[in-house]
Order: structure tokens, then sequence, then C-alpha cells
């Protein structure tokens, strides 16, 4: 707060505010200077930026396992690698025909930027059966099979492959004749 201190000297301008009464004594103001205007001043940063491509998914195959036994008692786990190949059961579990692949994503990314992916696997299939995400259930540019969620370069190219695995679970009462969808594989991207 400002206050006033009183002297005889002659005014002059220190560390705040002077001046004279008519009277001829001096006084000066002290802590007054914040409340001054002070010379101009002016500074400037930058504005940056990072441009990149979009995350693009630009195609997808869907996961299929063919036709599979249904056993008469217990269950049988059928399981599809990323790579398109079955695990073999035996017995009564038996993958019986029909077409079998892995679930492919195709992506469009900025070459070598790193990616966020992950697998999601949602279980819509019938009553007493079940599908699931096996272990080693994603890979991708041939990186080998790794878990639900992982972090690496997009291709060289601007193009990444991703294969999705799948598991099935089919037990004894499960409904005979059922043609359709046992889940959904939903893959999810972002640059990290």
């Amino acid at each position: 707060m400002p206050f006033a201190v009183w002297t005889n000297a002659p005014c002059t301008l220190r560390n705040g505010a002077a001046g004279m009464w008519p009277s001829g004594a001096a006084f000066v103001l002290l802590g007054a200077a914040a409340a001054l205007p002070c010379m101009a001043q002016e500074s400037e940063t930058d504005a940056s930026a990072s441009l990149i491509q979009p995350l693009v998914i630009n195609g997808a195959q869907p996961l299929e396992f063919g036709t599979l036994a249904i056993p008469p008692q217990g269950e049988c786990v059928y399981e599809l690698d990323v790579a398109g190949r079955t695990n073999a059961p035996g017995g009564i579990c038996q993958f019986i025909g029909g077409d079998r692949f892995a679930a492919r994503f195709t992506l469009s990314c900025a070459a070598s930027a790193l990616v966020q992916y992950q697998m999601i696997h949602t279980n819509t299939a019938p009553a007493g059966a079940e599908f699931s995400a096996p272990s080693g259930v994603m890979e991708v540019d041939g990186a080998g099979p790794g878990p639900a969620f992982q972090t690496l370069p997009c291709d060289t190219d601007g193009i990444s492959e991703v294969a999705g695995a799948g598991r099935l679970i089919v037990r004894a009462g499960t409904v005979h004749g059922f043609t359709g969808a046992v889940g959904t594989i939903r893959l999810e991207v972002a640059y990290d």
C-alpha cells in the first residue's frame, strides 16, 4: 500500500513518484511504482503442428471356422490361428469341411508411424457355443502372433496387414444345423 514520507530534501524521482508541496515541503510516494505504467514489451512464440495421414481400415475378411462337429457329450475347443491353421482336437472333435481362414484387415497409415492396434472379440454364438480370443490372437505385418493390444510401426509402404485368430467352444446340446455368425472381431487403431 502506498505511503508518504515527508522530507525537506529537493524533489527527485527514485523508486516511485516525487513532488513538492506549494509550501516547499517535499514528499515521496513509495510503493506506488507497481501502479505506474511501464514501458511496452512484446514477445512471440511459434505455432506448430504435426500433419499425418488418417488411419483408414480399407478392407476386412471375416474369420471362417468351416463346418465343425458337435460332441455328443462334453465340449470341443476349436482354434484357428492368425495363419489360418487349425488345432487338431481329434476324436469326436473334428473340423469336418468348408473353408477355414483367419480374419484379415488392411490398414492405410503413415509409413513407419507408431500405431496402437487393439483386437476385440465379442461372443454372439448360439446357446451351447462360445466364441472368444485365443492366445496369440493378433499378428501385424507378419511379426508373429501376439496379444490383443500391440503398439507397432505401420509398414514402410503405408499399408499394414492385420490377422486375427479365434476360438470356438462347442458343447454337447448346441443347436444342430446352425449356420451363421458366432461372434465379431473388431479392430481399433490409433496413432501412438
